[in-house]
């Protein structure tokens, strides 16, 4: 998915009419970035690349929760770089992410959903989207994450947000993972202002 923009012809995220409803959803703001010239990025790595290199420096005889730690820092080196065919290679086959409130890009969605937004990821943030992350806690297969974002909107408009990210792991990919935040800076910023339609 993409942000969403306040020109959108059909009140959905990412301001293309043939969008998926709700395909912004968490993975806009985990893959909307690219490199560019004047925002330097980390190279993101693919899963079969994080595999080799765990062999081959050690990390594969990490302890269950260091070894889903250096996943996660690898995780975001993917969202900054944006590399959405590592983000989507991260999920197991049925992995899913969910992201937290009653935006247009709320909701639950799948690894073939993700995978289907991967190619309209960069429309929100032309110059790219940066994530810091400022502290993790693991457990056994689950990892907490404190985070924050900024960048700059295909608006014009500055956006930041502060994040808590929970991921959950299973034989080394994301089974799940749940994103929380300020919704009504998504609203505002990404969304244009715009809001679900009311239930009748």
């Amino acid at each position: 998915g993409t942000g969403c923009r306040s020109t959108s012809q059909n009140g959905r995220c990412g301001g293309k009419a043939d969008s998926p409803p709700g395909m912004t959803s968490a993975f806009c703001l985990l893959g909307a970035s690219r490199e560019s010239a004047d925002r330097p990025v980390g190279q993101a790595r693919s899963v079969a690349t994080i595999v080799r290199y765990a062999a081959a420096t050690g990390v594969g005889f990490m302890g269950t929760e260091d070894r889903n730690k250096a996943l996660v820092e690898h995780f975001f080196a993917a969202m900054n770089a944006g590399d959405s065919a590592a983000i989507v290679d991260a999920y197991a086959e049925d992995g899913a992410v969910w992201t937290s409130g009653g935006t247009l890009i709320s909701g639950t969605f799948s690894k073939a959903q993700i995978r289907e937004a991967s190619g309209r990821i960069f429309e929100a943030f032309p110059h790219g989207i940066a994530f810091s992350i400022l502290a993790m806690t693991a457990e056994g297969e689950r990892v907490a994450v404190e985070a924050e974002s900024l960048g700059e909107h295909v608006s014009g408009k500055l956006y930041t947000n502060q994040y808590h990210f929970l991921f959950e792991f299973r034989d080394g990919l994301v089974l799940r993972l749940k994103e929380y935040m300020d919704t009504e800076r998504v609203t505002d910023i990404l969304c244009g202002g715009q809001r679900p339609a009311a239930a009748h």
